[in-house]
């Protein structure tokens, strides 16, 4: 059986900017849970106080949760990439997806902006089967 080489370095990287993402977009979701429950019926007179139109807090709140959500799966994807970078045969389509939904987890933050750098030094790595 011949001994195949795994991209150990890009699975570790890409495997900790994945969590690093997915943290990112829990704590969207978590702030825009926490917004909308002190908001919830009092939606107008924090928008009176704040100075700003009930729509206008409402679309902010409505961007919150689908940034967290583009994080949240961006970073799920991450993870699963990564895993596929570090299967002997498997390296470049997982190193291509985690290029591909770190790039994309931008909108959601991008996990702190590290974990979007570890996600796209870890697709690389796995590319070159590093």
């Amino acid at each position: 059986m011949a001994d195949q080489k795994k991209a150990t370095v890009g699975f570790i990287l890409s495997l900790i900017g994945g969590l690093l993402i997915l943290v990112g977009g829990i704590v969207y979701l978590l702030g825009a849970a926490a917004l909308q429950a002190l908001a919830g019926a009092e939606l107008a007179t924090v928008a009176a106080a704040s100075g700003v139109t009930t729509d206008a807090l409402a679309a902010g709140l409505s961007m919150l949760w689908l940034f967290g959500g583009v994080g949240l799966v961006s970073g799920i994807l991450v993870i699963v990439s990564s895993i596929l970078i570090h299967k002997p045969g498997k390296e470049t389509i997982g190193g291509v997806l985690a290029i591909v939904f770190s790039l994309v987890s931008i909108v959601g933050g991008g996990g702190f902006l590290i974990g979007l750098i570890l996600g796209l030094v870890g697709g690389i790595l796995g590319l070159v089967k590093k």
